[in-house]
């Protein structure tokens, strides 16, 4: 349920690595990236009515993920499994489950993709396509609201209006409106 965790140590043919690595820097990072998106990952978890004495995955839990909010959702009846296929991230999490106390939860190391398939879709946007410049147009849509509260002036709208529309005229601006997730996976026969 959490973002990437794999490394360059996970690399094997036909197999993409993790692109940002598993530097303590980038184990860092995502740690970081959990305690940040905490408050998102509670609200995706109230709606999937996680409940005490159930058990639940991290796929992809990278050196924390959201192992302590699944920990905490389950309970001590309960029991979590990170998955994580780099081994740098694994030894990562395993440390973080026992520094919080988190008994209820394991830490292995496996590759997610051998059970789920997630596909990515993106759009990118060329130069000219009217949907490039839409959150610029949705600006402009608010102008008077944004003026009527102070939040900026007339002025500084137009130089910020334009200093934008010109970055988006350049061709090498990429312009990705949204990513969209298709997820799949299935449970192992008992």
């Amino acid at each position: 349920m959490s973002g990437p965790g794999g490394g360059e140590a996970a690399a094997r043919p036909g197999r993409p690595a993790y692109a940002l690595g598993s530097s303590p820097a980038e184990a860092g990072r995502l740690r970081r990236q959990s305690a940040e998106l905490a408050g998102h990952s509670a609200t995706l978890l109230d709606r999937a009515g996680l409940s005490p004495g159930q058990a639940a995955a991290d796929l992809g839990c990278g050196p924390s993920g959201i192992l302590s909010l699944l920990a905490g959702r389950v309970g001590p009846a309960g029991r979590v499994t990170g998955l994580e296929i780099n081994p740098a991230s694994v030894a990562l999490a395993r440390e973080f489950a026992a520094e919080h106390g988190l008994v209820n939860v394991e830490v292995v190391q496996g590759d997610a993709r051998t059970e789920i398939g997630v596909e990515a879709t993106a759009d990118i946007y060329p130069p000219g396509h009217p949907r490039r410049t839409i959150r610029m147009d949705l600006v402009r849509s608010m102008r008077p609201r944004i003026l009527e509260r102070g939040l900026a002036g007339e002025r500084e709208l137009e130089e910020l209006d334009r200093a934008a529309r010109e970055h988006l005229d350049d061709p090498e601006t990429l312009v990705l409106p949204h990513l969209l997730f298709l997820t799949w996976g299935r449970q192992p026969l008992a």
